[in-house]
């Protein structure tokens, strides 16, 4: 199967680091309806696009950090005095 023409709408999201399939799990539609909606975008397609954040790798976490300079007393986390 041939790939389609890229869109307007197809430019402006990958250009903020989403893919169609991302942007459908952030919507909460499936594939071909992203598709559908790539190729025959309307105003409030290209709108929602636009308005989308830029997407950034997620940092991993490490582990909690400690503080072992400055622990947390049981008098300093609400206990009553």
């Amino acid at each position: 199967m041939a790939r389609s023409a890229e869109t307007e709408f197809h430019r402006i999201v990958r250009a903020k680091g989403w893919t169609l399939l991302e942007l459908g799990e952030r919507w909460g539609l499936g594939p071909r309806q992203m598709t559908r909606i790539a190729q025959g975008c309307s105003t409030r397609d290209l709108d929602s696009a636009y308005g989308l954040p830029k997407k950034t790798k997620k940092k991993k976490r490490r582990g909690t950090q400690s503080n072992a300079n400055n622990p947390i007393t049981s008098d300093e986390q609400g206990a009553p005095k």
